[in-house]
């Protein structure tokens, strides 16, 4: 599931069932809790593109969110700083 990260708000942690956690829900087979954390997660993560861009110029590869993993994933050469990437 891609997921457009701009403009995302977090997500209330009430145990309610949104629409979007339902629909995370069902595409990736987890609980409804795996989804709330996974979608929160993404939501914080809104701006991490251009603070990568920022830190890493035009070293910056990309990022993802592995909802296997719960947690993004910036790829990343053995000559980058992996301190900025942090």
């Amino acid at each position: 599931m891609l997921v457009d990260l701009a403009g995302a708000e977090p997500i209330a942690a009430s145990g309610s069932e949104t629409t979007q956690v339902r629909e995370y829900q069902e595409e990736l087979s987890v609980s409804p809790e795996v989804a709330e954390q996974h979608l929160q997660v993404q939501a914080e993560g809104a701006g991490i593109v251009e603070l990568l861009k920022g830190a890493l110029g035009d070293r910056f590869a990309g990022v993802w969110f592995d909802n296997d993993r719960g947690e993004f994933v910036i790829p990343t050469l053995p000559t980058v700083d992996r301190a900025k990437s942090a």
